[in-house]
């Protein structure tokens, strides 16, 4: 495995809904969609919708809390969508409410949604070790495919990366990190166990972070129980990321 920064530190949203004595981070729900523009439809088509959405999420601000962000791929011309949204649920209670009154007021809009893009989605939690709000309008995320060695289970690679964030925060480093452990959707068989999402928040939070790493070697302190724990793709997936909806408070 390369050593990544991946690993190292990455990109979250809110927190917490229910606790675990045994960690560190807060949990969230999460959902991500995988589209692609219909014809005649573009950015800007998705933007007006989005616009309507808030709007949506204002009048119903007090069945529960939700924000969305733009996932556009980089450095890839081949890719297999146009877009990703990535919801958030600060709460397990705010997933339940959100989902219900989206099916008992949201047809209007989702049929405007339908208009401008085909999509697939999936469901999961993510596991937030490091909380950081994003540092402008616009930031780089990068996403990981791991699985699990033999003999290790999830919260064997939780326990880690709260060891990690522990050190690289203390350290300096800037930006959060989650994982993301799907449980609905149609994927086709993902042959990972987790996502590990990753971003410093900024382009210059990035700098600083390698920086940061080479200094204090961080791969030396944890490349040998990360690569006992786990196996993650080599090349991270880079997508700019910017909010489609309001974003919730960190």
């Amino acid at each position: 495995m390369k050593k990544l920064l991946t690993l190292l530190c990455v990109f979250s949203f809110t927190e917490l809904t229910f606790a675990d004595d045994h960690v560190n981070g807060t949990w969230v729900a999460a959902e991500y969609y995988f589209c692609n523009f219909n014809e005649g439809q573009d950015m800007d088509d998705l933007k007006r919708v989005a616009a309507e959405f808030n709007r949506f999420l204002d009048k119903y601000r007090d069945v529960g809390d939700y924000d969305a962000v733009l996932l556009v791929e980089t450095y890839d011309q081949d890719r297999d969508f146009d877009y990703i949204w990535s919801g958030h649920w600060p709460s397990i209670a705010d997933m339940a409410n959100g989902t219900q009154n989206w099916i008992d007021n949201g047809s209007a809009l989702q049929a405007k949604f339908d208009k401008v893009s085909k999509c697939d989605g999936i469901r999961g939690y993510q596991y937030i070790y490091a909380n950081s709000a994003p540092d402008g309008d616009a930031w780089p995320v990068d996403y990981s495919y791991c699985k699990l060695n033999d003999g290790k289970e999830s919260m064997d690679a939780i326990k880690l990366m709260d060891k990690i964030a522990e050190t690289t925060k203390a350290d300096g480093a800037k930006g959060g990190g989650r994982l993301f452990f799907r449980t609905h959707g149609s994927t086709n068989e993902a042959p990972y166990d987790f996502v590990l999402v990753d971003s410093p928040g900024s382009f210059a939070n990035e700098a600083v972070n390698w920086q940061l790493a080479r200094e204090n070697d961080w791969w030396g302190q944890f490349g040998e129980e990360v690569e006992a724990t786990m196996e993650c793709s080599d090349d991270a997936v880079r997508y700019i990321g910017t909010y489609l909806t309001d974003p919730l408070a960190q």
